[in-house]
């Protein structure tokens, strides 16, 4: 990773002396932001990786690289017309990169101090959702039934080891319920797509309300991957009416049978949230990224609202015997 100096000579050479450099929270993948401030509030994020890096996150045998993942996918959403930050200059050589600042406040942000907007910032997103189902870049992974049941291989390693045979058989039952009720892999998704990683701008209109954060692990995915991943948010409770009435506004958008979308998403929410709590105890334990602890009550409390899906009985009991109750 480069140090403090190369990163001021980074700015430098971008046409950008002098700017202030101030540290942003960072996320669970081995980049590191920063926000740049110029005169009159002109304003810029670095990002910061190493040249080679992989995400923690990734899918196994995935281009990760940032340049060529990261990038090729922002320019997919702005030919959409959607707001992914445009690059203004990089060294991909030092793993520095100089992008748009899309805003300054997450839909998480935004929410903690005006709760009565949650509905309006997810009809936004749930409209983002939409134009991404009609987007098919090409090259992505693929995440079907089969990488769905191997993708939960975390969960025996970092959060609870179980015997061989429990996680084949759990393995073997998600990949049967996945087969069941989920469509053809064949949906743009984002993977990450949450309340932490939309940013909100009110000043804008329609979907260019929500700035798009963390795309670089885009895949193809079963109709409903993302809305699982936004109405199961590890970073916030969303409220039942808001859930209601996304899965309603997707399904029609998108000509889907909404009892069918509400088990597809069921179905991916465990599988999803299976995978997140052996990737949080990674981090956690290998990664020295402490907030994920105590983020791991409320994927397990997804888990279990998901396995309460009639169409996920068979799922129930091998789930929860090989995700127990985080002990926080």
């Amino acid at each position: 990773m480069s140090t403090p100096a190369q990163r001021r000579a980074f700015v430098v050479r971008s046409g950008r002396a002098g700017w202030e450099i101030s540290a942003m929270t960072g996320d669970a993948s081995v980049r590191r932001y920063f926000r740049l401030i110029g005169p009159g509030q002109q304003s810029a994020i670095l990002m910061q990786t190493a040249p080679d890096a992989r995400t923690v996150s990734a899918l196994p045998g995935a281009d990760n690289s940032e340049e060529t993942r990261f990038f090729a996918l922002a320019n997919t959403l702005l030919a959409a017309g959607l707001p992914a930050p445009k690059t203004y200059f990089s060294a991909p050589s030092e793993g520095l990169f100089l992008i748009e600042d899309l805003g300054q406040s997450t839909f998480a942000q935004w929410l903690v101090e005006r709760p009565d907007d949650e509905a309006l910032l997810y009809k936004v997103a749930g409209d983002t959702l939409a134009k991404l189902a009609k987007l098919s870049p090409p090259g992505l992974p693929v995440i079907g039934p089969d990488e769905g049941a191997q993708m939960i291989s975390p969960l025996f390693e970092f959060y609870a080891p179980s015997s061989p045979k429990d996680a084949s058989a759990l393995k073997d039952v998600l990949r049967q319920t996945l087969r069941h009720l989920t469509g053809p892999p064949n949906v743009f998704a984002l993977r990450d797509f949450h309340a932490e990683n939309l940013i909100w701008r009110p000043e804008w209109q329609g979907t260019d309300r929500a700035g798009l954060l963390d795309f670089q692990d885009a895949v193809l995915a079963p109709a409903g991957y993302d809305l699982a991943s936004l109405l199961s948010d590890a970073r916030r409770d969303v409220s039942a009416s808001v859930q209601e009435a996304l899965l309603a506004q997707y399904a029609q958008a998108t000509g889907s049978n909404v009892e069918m979308l509400g088990a597809a998403c069921a179905a991916l929410s465990v599988m999803r949230n299976l995978r997140i709590l052996g990737i949080f105890a990674n981090l956690v334990q290998n990664h020295r990224k402490p907030r994920y602890q105590s983020l791991m009550p409320r994927v397990h409390a997804h888990l279990r609202h998901a396995l309460q899906h009639p169409a996920l009985a068979d799922l129930r009991d091998p789930a929860l015997r090989c995700a127990p109750k985080p002990a926080c």
